[in-house]
């Protein structure tokens, strides 16, 4: 449940995650719902979708009871209101189990599971209930690998746009200092040091922007098999806890 791919976008990473706990619990949907300004809204998980589902939920017993408690919730323990069902029929259908994703005490979202053939047992509230702090620390380092990626493209937009704007006058410095090295430099020791000294300076930046170009360009095209094997174990709680 750990593992992610930390060069994918979190859409795909929540794919994976969902469909490791549709293998662990048997169940068909799975829906991650983030927290924030006090309501629960849907996490897209198809990055290849034209239309994402949107869910903006509220309040409702369900609601209340995930985001008042750390407890697993499921079908056995409480039916949804006429209000819930409505609001979350494209999401809950049959059978479910709900559980609310924390960090320490605050409330970072919540996973829902749903359409399972079966009953859900009391093994199954147990099973998610175990595997909750998992989950939460997964979403977390998802979602912080996926603002770092695009932090890092931003940058590497903003290095390309610069060294674009920096070239061309440094383009217009070299010829001018060069046509006036050409006339004077050779008469006179003082146009002579001055100029190369110039010319000395535009050229370690232009070595600069040579190398920044470099680093940019093998990032953007390093090998699949180089990238961070979408095996790789991120983070395990039972590793950070000593277990």
């Amino acid at each position: 449940f750990c593992a992610f791919d930390a060069a994918d976008s979190a859409q795909h990473n929540l794919n994976r995650l969902a469909a490791a706990l549709r293998g662990a619990l048997n169940v068909r949907l799975v829906t991650f719902f983030s927290y924030f300004e006090s309501a629960l809204r849907i996490l897209p998980q198809e990055v290849s979708s034209t239309e994402q589902m949107t869910i903006e939920w509220k309040g409702g017993p369900l609601f209340d009871a995930l985001t008042g408690s750390r407890r697993v919730v499921s079908s056995n323990t409480m039916v949804l209101s006429s209000e819930e069902q409505q609001l979350l029929s494209p999401v809950i259908q049959g059978s479910y189990l709900a559980v609310p994703l924390l960090d320490d005490q605050r409330l970072l979202g919540v996973v829902v599971l749903s359409d399972k053939p079966s009953r859900c047992s009391s093994e199954d509230e147990a099973l998610l209930g175990a595997l909750r702090s998992v989950l939460s620390k997964t979403m977390q380092n998802i979602y912080q690998c996926d603002g770092l990626s695009k932090l890092n493209q931003l940058r590497r937009e903003y290095c390309f746009e610069l060294a674009k704007a920096v070239e061309a006058p440094l383009d217009r410095i070299r010829t001018e200092v060069q046509a006036i090295y050409d006339r004077l430099g050779k008469l006179t020791p003082y146009y002579k040091q001055h100029c190369e000294t110039i010319l000395f300076e535009v050229g370690k930046l232009y070595e600069m922007l040579r190398e920044a170009r470099e680093t940019e360009t093998q990032a953007e095209s390093k090998p699949a098999e180089q990238a961070p094997s979408s095996e790789v174990v991120l983070a395990t709680v039972e590793k950070k806890d000593g277990g």
